[in-house]
């Protein structure tokens, strides 16, 4: 066999080998390059959902802050209230104080407009008849010009 035959051969022999490497290479190359491609895609859909996350995050805090606010509001409000209320107290007590006898008489009207009878009226609020006739007439001329 001549020399330059097995060199051809050997030549032919190599190259086939580097064919078959390079192609094997390339398969291999196109597998990782759509990989490393998939991983691409993975990171920016992870990018998308940390800036929705952080969107979220960042509402969350305006709204807890505002609810804060609210709530705050509604405190400082609930105790005026109670402060009002404990003036009320104070006056109403004031007032039933002064007058021990006006009880009797709020209660009186109360009877009356309820459709107590006078005597009813008498016995609950221990009157005599001539207070509880006023009674009774104050109520109708209440109820006329109403």
């Amino acid at each position: 066999m001549d020399l330059t035959l097995v060199l051809s051969i050997t030549a032919l022999g190599f190259v086939l080998l580097i064919g078959i490497g390079l192609v094997v290479h390339a398969k291999k190359f196109k597998s990782v390059s759509q990989h490393l491609n998939e991983l691409v895609d993975t990171i920016d859909e992870l990018k998308l959902e940390s800036n929705q996350f952080n969107n979220l995050q960042e509402e969350f805090r305006t709204s807890s802050y505002a609810m804060l606010q609210h709530t705050k509001q509604l405190q400082n409000h609930v105790e005026q209230l109670q402060m009002q209320l404990e003036q009320l107290k104070v006056e109403q007590q004031a007032i039933a104080e002064q007058e021990p006898q006006s009880r009797f008489y709020s209660k009186g009207m109360k009877l009356v407009s309820q459709g107590a009878t006078i005597e009813d009226v008498m016995r609950e609020c221990e009157l005599p008849l001539a207070e509880a006739e006023l009674l009774f007439s104050l109520h109708a001329g209440q109820t006329t010009q109403s």
